[in-house]
């Protein structure tokens, strides 16, 4: 089944509507940028029944018992004497007598929860409610959870290179009825992204020999599988999101990077201006996922916020929590500092949604999180 949806601006969506015939989807911010995170709020349409198929109350299904046909028989109460439609006599087929067997308990076929069965067991006060909605933006899933006023909430991530449309169909279950498949269409905005010329020791500007390489591998794989784990966490964040640090940024998120005169990377981070030794703090609710020290990052904290969302924290000179911690905001994780590729001591900050990487600072753009009971 498909449904229809209305795509509307944040701005528009505070206003009162009726909701008659169709789902109705929110983005926030309405047309996000590239290297964004983004929020996403759907109300579905309500339900309807149905019209009555009196043509298919009796119907054959594709499983068979003993040689005939397992027949879908209809609750009393629905049959009206004019409609029923019954199989001529000379269409039934009996199977012979000598291929009958009796049958052994154990042997009998089991029942099958197919969308007829479920349509006759499914009590009317429980049909129709939504089970879940499913979506994918860039690869990743997202994890919609119940809100205020009958809508449901997720957030997902925009990669720094995500073309101008995107289009995301809404998969909604409901008990006893089929799913409905409602498409949307994502406008994205531009980012405009620079070119930084940074100078560094000679080592960070070479390509690594074969055991460096591996080594940048391993490490990279590390902070894949936190990520890919963050999916299946709980949804520990507020959306309350404080930066690490109050501090000015010393380079911004996507920014292409010329490390002594070679182009090599772009910037997949937010560095924030600090001394050797200050503080760097959680941005929200969390568990520490991984520390460690990484020949780029240097020493490292990845906190797993759930529902997907993963923040990390580079170059520090300490680390205040161990793997397994659980973090509020505003608790100390670990200090600024100079290891790994810098120019000199600052604060790397890092923010993804599963394997996409957005800037850290729009976290900041996000509103609490609603809890449901």
């Amino acid at each position: 089944m498909t449904g229809m949806s209305q795509t509307i601006p944040d701005s528009a969506a505070s206003a009162p509507r009726r909701v008659e015939d169709s789902t109705v989807v929110r983005m926030t911010p309405a047309r996000p940028k590239q290297g964004s995170i983004l929020r996403i709020t759907v109300r579905p349409a309500p339900h309807r029944a149905p019209d009555a198929d009196t043509s298919a109350m009796v119907r054959p299904r594709a499983d068979t018992v003993a040689g005939g046909v397992a027949w879908t028989i209809p609750r009393p109460d629905s049959i009206k004497p004019d409609s029923l439609t019954l199989p001529r006599p000379d269409s039934l087929r009996l199977p012979r007598s000598d291929s009958l067997r009796p049958s052994r308990p154990d042997s009998l076929p089991a029942l099958r929860s197919d969308s007829a069965a479920a349509d006759t067991s499914v009590a009317d006060s429980v049909r129709g409610r939504i089970i879940a909605i499913r979506a994918t933006l860039f690869g990743e899933p997202l994890h919609f959870l119940p809100a205020d006023s009958g809508t449901f909430v997720a957030i997902g991530g925009v990669p720094v290179d995500a073309p101008r449309t995107v289009r995301v169909p809404l998969i909604i279950e409901r008990a006893g009825t089929a799913a409905d498949t409602v498409p949307v269409q994502l406008e994205i905005a531009r980012t405009a992204y620079t070119m930084e010329k940074l100078a560094v020791a000679p080592k960070f500007g070479q390509a690594p020999d074969s055991a460096l390489a591996a080594r940048i591998a391993r490490e990279q794989a590390l902070a894949a599988d936190v990520s890919r784990r963050s999916h299946v966490t709980p949804r520990l964040w507020t959306g309350a999101f404080t930066p690490p640090r109050e501090s000015r940024v010393t380079s911004g998120f996507g920014n292409g990077r010329e490390f002594n005169g070679a182009v090599q990377s772009r910037h997949m981070g937010l560095d924030l201006a600090g001394a050797v030794g200050a503080p760097v703090l959680a941005p929200d609710r969390g568990v520490i996922a991984l520390v460690g020290e990484f020949y780029y990052a240097g020493n490292a904290v990845y906190i797993d916020h759930g529902g997907g969302l993963v923040t990390a924290y580079f170059h520090l000179s300490a680390v205040s929590v161990a793997q397994g911690d659980t973090v509020n905001a505003g608790d100390t994780i670990g200090k600024v500092g100079a290891t790994g590729r810098v120019t000199g001591p600052h604060l790397h900050w890092v923010a993804r949604y599963g394997a996409v990487t957005i800037d850290p600072s729009t976290l900041l753009e996000l509103t609490p999180a609603r809890r449901e009971p």
